[in-house]
């Protein structure tokens, strides 16, 4: 990115890109929990002392990033998951996860987007992870750009990174997860495979627009994402 800050601390439009992410989601998250790693107190300093923050000690990947959190969300029976450098997730996105891992009575639901290829409508997403899915609908699992095939690289609906969890489920199964991975890391996504082996169904919410799931990960995804907020 060519900063020597934080992802999420990096400007678009005027804002941090977490202050964009956590202003979508004030309303209904007022006091989310904020896992900090690589200078997190520079992330602390600037966002103040409104929210709760839980650290990762060694960045090992997204599932020991959310089990840094288990001691902040103690008592909460649900909760939705998001990255910090992806500032465009709507409300309405995280209340259809809620509202569905509810209803479904599931241990896990998420979202997704579908593209009709990679060549220039989902380019930008083009390296994303690839959602596999059983022949009755649901989520079987997900794999990761980097560990998939070619066949399953030409799939084109991809995983946007937003999550929905039963805590207790959650906190049961989260040590389950193994860096059996190219980057030697604990995925967050292996989560789903460890639901489906167990029997359960997991659900998804199809995104429409886009941009809303877009991350920030290269200078050029920052002038996407930039120029879409200037016109929103």
């Amino acid at each position: 990115m060519n900063s020597d800050l934080p992802k999420p601390l990096i400007k678009i439009a005027g804002k941090t890109i977490i202050e964009s992410l956590l202003e979508r989601m004030r309303p209904l998250l007022p006091k989310p929990v904020i896992i900090i790693g690589y200078k997190g107190e520079l992330i602390k300093n600037t966002l103040g002392p409104s929210y709760i923050y839980a650290e990762q000690k060694e960045q090992k990947g997204t599932a020991d990033a959310l089990l840094a959190s288990k001691d902040a969300l103690d008592g909460v029976e649900t909760v939705a998951v998001m990255p910090g450098d992806h500032p465009l997730v709507s409300l309405e996105t995280i209340r259809e996860l809620l509202g569905l891992i509810r209803e479904k009575k599931t241990v896990m639901t998420l979202a997704t987007l579908k593209f009709s290829d990679f060549e220039k409508e989902g380019k930008v997403m083009a390296r994303a992870g690839r959602i596999i899915r059983n022949a009755d609908g649901s989520v079987n699992r997900i794999v990761e750009f980097k560990d998939a095939s070619e066949e399953e690289r030409k799939i084109t609906e991809i995983n946007p990174s937003y999550y929905c969890f039963d805590t207790k489920w959650l906190w049961e199964n989260i040590g389950k997860v193994k860096p059996n991975n190219a980057a030697k890391e604990y995925y967050l996504t292996d989560l789903l495979g460890i639901a489906t082996m167990q029997g359960h169904k997991v659900y998804s919410v199809e995104v429409k627009n886009p941009f809303e799931g877009m991350g920030v990960n290269t200078p050029e995804e920052l002038a996407v994402v930039e120029n879409y907020l200037k016109k929103a």
